[in-house]
């Protein structure tokens, strides 16, 4: 939150909504590959839809700092005609 508070205040309103596309964007990519291959891949993308309250699970977490800064670094691609999408 204070990463995207000081990129916000960094970038401007307008590019502000730019990097927190991005960054949203990179994070669900990263969210899904953690839980395709991470560990125990399949299982962990089965366990996502079958419901067993007995069984203890360990929480999926994924890094959201690296998510923050390669939406910021996207953006800014973005924003200097760097990088073109359109």
């Amino acid at each position: 939150m204070k990463l995207m508070a000081a990129l916000g205040a960094m970038a401007g309103f307008v590019h502000s909504m730019t990097v927190a596309m991005a960054t949203a964007l990179i994070g669900a990519v990263m969210a899904l590959l953690r839980i395709a291959f991470g560990k125990n891949g399949i299982v962990a993308i089965k366990r996502l839809f079958k419901r067993d309250k007995e069984e203890k699970r360990e929480p999926i977490t994924v890094p959201y700092g690296i998510a923050i800064a390669l939406g910021a670094i996207w953006a800014t691609l973005i924003r200097f005609n760097i990088l073109k999408i359109f």
